[in-house]
Order: structure tokens, then sequence, then C-alpha cells
């Protein structure tokens, strides 16, 4: 019971600890493990929350049904097989012979080239799970603890960040970005992704929420020159960081994050200015990935050889993962196989752990099944993130299109690094998709009629609260708890967002 009470903290908490240890894929182990054990009482909690919801024929049930084919996969890439059917998979042809070289009988074996590897992917994947089903759970009122929660762990990064940049020191992992600004991750690229998640929560939340706004002088009041010194704060951890791609999409995040606020204050439609934020990135991200000679602006030491054997190892993984079409190779086997295939990458100064495009790594390590998954959640987002684009024009009608706007920036980050292999990333992804959609928590005691955003009060997600007059406020704060829900929705009904 008290777990049920303090369930909103309970997952913010998780989030939290998210961010701070599941900055790093190899070198954070320990960390990991602690945030997979985590994961298994929070997945039990949410499905228990999850009973009796009415989320069958939606876009939850969609969800929930990529969400377990993600979740099986790599399971059923450890199934053992016969030596009849595994020898007649794709580049299997070495396997055997080593077996025969050795006089030994050929024994059962799993689709992945790596079982132990593909069982550590399979455990990555609890942390996205677990924020997946919770977030999922939790009323629109109490969602707004989600976005305080990313947007402050930003903050810390970036200040540690920046403080990392300026003294070279003061790192948490061993093997990391060196003479660059990474927080609490192990790559500087990771740590641009986050920050870049803030930026939309930043410039809703802070405008939207508290007490009236102090008059401070010259026009400004002192929550607008709070969110301005905190976005001082995102865009100097950016610098400090250093990552092209980060910087790059900076702007065009920023574009979009204004075109949400009009859409939210005014009802004006801004898909113009959306529509060149999305061209903006569009050339950042090919300049990105196609200019290999382009110098990083934090450092100019060997930029152009990574920059190259970035190119290199991408072009070789998708070779590769057509020459293992289309089982692919396991989950989480990407090192062992790069290893073999790698050639002339092998041979850089710079350690390829990863292909530097989730999607091209995915393709080599997950085969068709993976690509169909894949095919199915973008089709799934794309839906998700039109619908909340029609939802109305207040704050509460935001919140789903600022989720919407943190899971493209990942997707697009995703194109020439790979964020989702850290927990940190994938469960602000898994919160932000739930995000998109109405709560399961109590959606049943609704109108079947009622459309999700009208019947909830107080806005939240990536942190966002309705800017209720002062009566208002004091009306429900007077309130028993128990009613304060459906007094709030009736209140809704009348008070449009300014």
């Amino acid at each position: 019971m008290m777990a049920q009470r303090r369930y909103p903290e309970l997952v913010c908490a998780y989030l939290a600890l998210c961010i701070l240890l599941g900055g790093a894929s190899a070198a954070g182990v320990a960390a990991n493990l602690v945030l997979q054990l985590g994961a298994i009482p929070l997945i039990v909690l949410a499905v228990v929350r999850l009973r009796g919801g009415d989320y069958r024929g939606g876009r939850h049930g969609v969800l929930l049904l990529i969400a377990a084919g993600i979740l099986v996969l790599p399971l059923l890439q450890l199934v053992p097989l016969p030596p009849g059917t595994w020898r007649n998979l794709p580049e299997r042809a070495v396997v055997v012979e080593g077996f025969t070289t050795l006089g030994m009988q050929l024994p059962w074996l799993p689709i992945s080239l790596d079982p132990p590897a593909t069982l550590a992917a399979w455990l990555a994947l609890l942390p996205a799970l677990a924020m997946l089903l919770a977030v999922m759970t939790i009323d629109a009122g109490e969602r707004v603890w989600i976005g305080w929660t990313v947007l402050a762990a930003a903050v810390v990064s970036a200040l540690i960040a920046i403080i990392q940049f300026v003294s070279g020191g003061l790192y948490v992992y061993d093997i990391t970005s060196t003479g660059s600004g990474v927080g609490f991750f192990a790559n500087r690229n990771h740590l641009a992704t986050l920050l870049l998640v803030a930026l939309p929560t930043l410039t809703l939340q802070l405008t939207n929420a508290g007490p009236p706004a102090v008059d401070a002088g010259w026009g400004w009041s002192t929550r607008d020159l709070f969110a301005f010194g905190l976005l001082a704060i995102l865009l100097l951890g950016l610098v400090a960081a250093g990552s092209r791609a980060g910087l790059g999409l900076a702007l065009p995040v920023l574009i979009t994050s204004i075109g949400l606020r009009m859409r939210a204050h005014s009802g004006e439609n801004p898909a113009r200015l959306i529509a060149a934020a999305v061209g903006c990135s569009a050339v950042i991200l090919a300049v990105v990935a196609l200019g290999p000679a382009l110098t990083r602006m934090s450092s100019a030491v060997d930029s152009f050889t990574e920059d190259e054997t970035r190119v290199l190892a991408t072009r070789i993984t998708a070779e590769a993962g057509w020459q293992v079409f289309p089982v692919g190779t396991g989950f989480g086997t990407f090192d062992a196989v790069f290893r073999m295939v790698g050639g002339d990458a092998n041979l850089a100064a710079n350690f390829i752990n990863h292909a530097h495009n989730d999607f091209v790594e995915l393709w080599l390590t997950g085969g068709l099944p993976a690509v169909v998954l894949l095919v199915a959640f973008l089709w799934w987002f794309a839906g998700a993130a039109r619908a909340g684009w029609r939802a109305r024009n207040d704050n509460a009608g935001a919140v789903p299109r600022v989720a919407a706007v943190t899971v493209a920036i990942v997707i697009v980050h995703s194109l020439v690094d790979y964020p989702l292999r850290t927990a940190a990333i994938s469960a602000i992804l898994g919160a932000s998709c739930s995000l998109l959609l109405d709560p399961i928590w109590r959606r049943h005691r609704r109108h079947p009629g009622a459309h999700p955003y009208r019947q909830q009060a107080v806005v939240p997600v990536a942190g966002l609260a309705a800017d209720a007059a002062p009566d208002a406020r004091a009306t429900i704060m007077a309130m028993p708890a128990g009613g304060a829900s459906d007094s709030l929705g009736t209140w809704s009904k009348g008070h449009r967002g300014r």
C-alpha cells in the first residue's frame, strides 16, 4: 500500500537513478546490474496497476505488443537449435569447421553467436521497459515530476560537464571522452542527447508553472530570468561536450520548442517553423554523417581518422548484415562480430565497440525480425505523434507534443550514434513513449467518449504544469485527495491555458 501511495515518487527516483548510474554500456557493468535488478519490482508494480485498464485495441495495446516483441526476440535468439538446423544458417560454416577440426560432434547451438552477450543485451532492456509500463500508469497530474526529474538531471549533468571541460578531470568512467564534458556519461554524444531532450521541456515548463511571475525590470520576470539561466547552462553544457550532432541539432530543437510553445499559448499552427527545423536537422545530419573531413569543435586531434573509421565501420556493418540475413548474429554480438569482419577499421587508433548508427547495428544483430519491429515502432510513433499534434491548444495538449519531440530527438541522434545503448537514454525514451498516450491508471473511470486531455486538469509531461488561477488552486488544495480528480476534470473544461 505504501508503494502504491508513493508510486510517482518511486518512478521518478528510479528515473533519476538511471540517469545517474546508466551513463555507459560496457564501462558500467555493476551500475547497470543495479538498475536492471531495480527494474524488476517496478515492472511488477506497474503490471499490477495495469490490470483492469481499458487499453485493448488502441495505441496502448499496439505499443505493448511492440514492447513484448522487442523483449521476446533476444530470448528466441538464445533457444538451442539442432545441428541440422543451425549449420544451415548464413555464415555458420566457419563454426562447423571449428568443431570438425577438433573432432567434436556438432552440439545444439542458438542463433546468437555470443549467447552471454545476447543475454546481457536482453537484461539491458529492463530499465526502458520499467519506465514504459510505470509512466503508463501515472495520472496526468502526477506526470509533472517526470519532466522535472529529466530537467534537473540535465542541468546537473551540464554543470559537471562544464567543470570537466575546464579542469580536464572529474570523470566518472575510465574509458571516456577525455578532454570533453560528459557529465554522468562515458560518451559526450550521449550527454548531448540528454541536454537536447531537456530543451523542449525547459521552454514550456518554467513559463507555465509555479506562482505568478514577479517583474524583475526591463519587462522580464523572475521566472523568465530563471528559465534563461537554465537554458544558458544547458547550451554551455552542449559546447563543453563538443558533440557535433548535439551542437548542430540544438538550433532545430530550439526552433521546434518555440513552435510548441506558440501552439500551446496562442493556438497558432507553427507548421512552417517545424518544417524549417526538420530541414535544418536533415542538413546537419548529412554533414555529420557524410563529412568526415570536418573537425570537431572541441578538439582537432585525429578527428579525420576517427570520422573515416566511423563511416567505414557503418559500411562494413551494413554489408555484414546482408551476409547473415535474415536471422542476424544475435543482439549484443556487434563487438565480437566486428572483430572478425572489421578489416582495416580495426587497425585505427579509435576503439569501435558499436556502429555509430544504431539502425545499422540493429540490422546486423537482429536481422529481419528486428527491422520489422523497428518499422512497427516508427509506424506507431508516427500515428501517436500525429494524434498528439491535433490535441487541444493549451498546456495539457502540449504534453504529447513535447513527448513526441523527445522521441524524435533520440531517433534522429541514433542515425549517427548509439544513445539507446545506455540505460539513461533508453529509460527516458520508454517514459516519453508512454507520455504520448493517455494514462491507463483509472482510465476506465472516465466517460468512454471523453477526450483524454479534456478530462485532465493538471498538465504534465515533460514537466508541464497548468497555469491555474489562484482561486482554483485554493479550491483544489482544500479538497480531499480522493475527490480532487473529478472536480479538476470539471474545472478544466472551462479553463484554457494561456
